[in-house]
């Protein structure tokens, strides 16, 4: 829009400027002969601007002596208007028209955005509902158990496939996506971890159920596989490294017991300093007290 003003009026200073120098007061074809109501016509560069301006917009009274004296100007005034009114007119008409087309696109963007997340308030709020129903010992969190539970529930099956807009034969199938946490049950007198389903994931799992995969959420993806890839490779050498220092010790120490019997196999007087040794002090006890 600033452009296109601006370009209005350097085309319009270009051409008062170029009437000055024709047929101004001293002009290039204003002689003696030329009537005092021809030579008024473009007195300077302000006033020339403005009646350009006003023959822009179809108004030619001003020019009137001029077209008179001089009919070849009625040729450079239709070329000139013809170039205003089809070419900067047009112009300028045409970036008004976007600019209004382009807020009216933002606003429609804007009220979608405000009905989609009106939408999503409305999802979350009876996903909550759903989900502190079927948490019916209120841990806190959904086992297998209770999300059956919920399924067999008619209205409330039908009600969360038409809010997530699944099929009924379906929603079994949930519980593998969205049972991400663990809880401790007591089974037959001992406590046991079981798969679960929190809360978080139960409504962030079901909302975003249909939302398309972004290339950006394929990369966060890979990057925590790559993350838990290399802490599996971690702990598989501490674990190795543990197994092969256990081996050696193990191995170590019977090659010592090994070389300790061969040692003493191969020296009587060995075996029987240590016979001596055993039976001092096996009777150790039995000696009085000097």
């Amino acid at each position: 829009m600033l452009w296109i003003g601006i370009l209005t009026v350097v085309i319009i200073y270009l051409l008062a400027l170029l009437c000055i120098k024709l047929v101004g007061p001293r002009g290039l074809v204003i002689n003696d002969n030329v009537p005092d109501e021809v030579r008024s016509v473009f007195p300077t560069i302000s006033r020339a601007m403005w009646w350009l301006f006003l023959a822009m917009n179809g108004d030619t009274d001003r020019l009137q002596p001029v077209l008179d004296y001089y009919p070849i100007g009625l040729v450079l005034l239709a070329a000139y208007m013809v170039f205003s009114s089809f070419a900067v007119l047009s112009v300028l008409t045409a970036v008004v028209c976007d600019r209004m087309a382009a807020v009216s696109e933002e606003h429609e963007k804007k009220a979608k955005a405000e009905e989609h997340d009106r939408i999503l308030q409305i999802k979350r709020r009876k996903l909550e509902e759903y989900y502190d129903m079927a948490d019916i010992d209120k841990s806190g969190s959904i086992d297998q158990d209770e999300f059956m539970c919920l399924l067999r529930d008619e209205n409330l099956s039908d009600d969360l496939c038409d809010l997530i807009s699944m099929e009924k034969q379906e929603l079994p199938s949930l519980w593998r996506m969205l049972a991400k946490g663990e809880r401790v049950i007591e089974q037959d007198g001992h406590r046991i971890e079981v798969e679960s389903i929190l809360r978080d994931d139960f409504i962030e799992g079901l909302i975003s159920l249909h939302r398309a995969v972004k290339e950006f959420s394929i990369l966060r993806l890979e990057k925590r596989m790559a993350v838990m890839e290399r802490r599996m490779l971690r702990i598989a050498g501490v674990l190795t490294a543990r197994r092969v220092s256990r081996v050696d010790t193990a191995a170590s120490g019977h090659a010592s017991l090994s070389s300790e019997r061969s040692h003493y196999s191969r020296s009587p007087s060995g075996m029987e300093r240590e016979s001596d040794t055993s039976v001092v002090v096996r009777y150790a006890p039995a000696l009085p007290n000097l």
